[in-house]
């Protein structure tokens, strides 16, 4: 398994994993260090086994960020801090997991914030293609676009793709980027009740929007 962020309360996340009966991580993503993605780490930790964590090249030198790696390094989970090209893979030859790194630049350059410098990743496997987004904002979005000769196939093209909205949902989001993409299923992760007005109008009407082709998309609400 991989996951994606932890999110603020780690009895909400232990609840989650032992809903789906995750007991092994192989992969687990820190995007960036908001406590909303970062402060459920000890809920994770104290109930599964975590092989690997990924975490991002932008310098943050917020209290979050010291203590998410403090943590890791206390249960000895080996740590690698990405940037746009590192890759690697998970599971069997017939499940065969790939992922790759599109942000941030190495040592986070470019990157303007906490949010610009989070890991977004390219996940793609035998019959579909997922993007997970982070907080990246809609200049962040148009770097991954105007880099995409990096990294990009045409043959993923060929498979549906998930993707895991930006920002819970927030304005800033860059629609020639969405329309590029090309979802089949969109997904947004948002507290409900959250008091950013999260997911915003104008996100959803990208979503939503005829020309764009996306056919579902679907709201994953907590109580964080």
């Amino acid at each position: 398994y991989a996951l994606v962020d932890v999110g603020r309360d780690p009895t909400l996340i232990q609840r989650c994993l032992t809903k789906v009966g995750v007991r092994k991580i192989s992969l687990l993503v820190l995007t960036h260090f908001d406590l909303d993605h970062v402060a459920g780490l000890p809920g994770v930790l104290d109930q599964v086994q975590v092989k690997k964590a990924l975490l991002t090249q932008f310098i943050d030198v917020r209290p979050g960020a010291l203590d998410a790696e403090n943590l890791l390094a206390s249960y000895r989970i080996p740590i690698q801090k990405v940037s746009l090209g590192d890759s690697g893979f998970l599971g069997g030859s017939s499940q065969k997991l790939s992922w790759l790194v599109l942000s941030p630049h190495q040592a986070g350059q470019d990157s303007t914030s906490a949010n610009d410098g989070s890991v977004s990743m390219f996940w793609q496997a035998r019959h579909f293609n997922i993007f997970t987004m982070a907080d990246l904002p809609a200049t962040g979005q148009q770097r991954l676009m105007d880099e995409r000769r990096l990294w990009w196939k045409p043959e993923y093209k060929s498979r549906p793709t998930i993707l895991k909205l930006s920002h819970h949902g927030s304005a800033d989001q860059d629609p020639e980027f969405l329309d590029w993409v090309h979802p089949l299923i969109t997904t947004i992760s948002v507290g409900a009740g959250n008091p950013y007005g999260h997911p915003t109008e104008k996100a959803l009407s990208i979503v939503f929007d005829e020309s764009s082709f996306t056919k579902t998309a679907s709201i994953l609400c907590d109580r964080g």
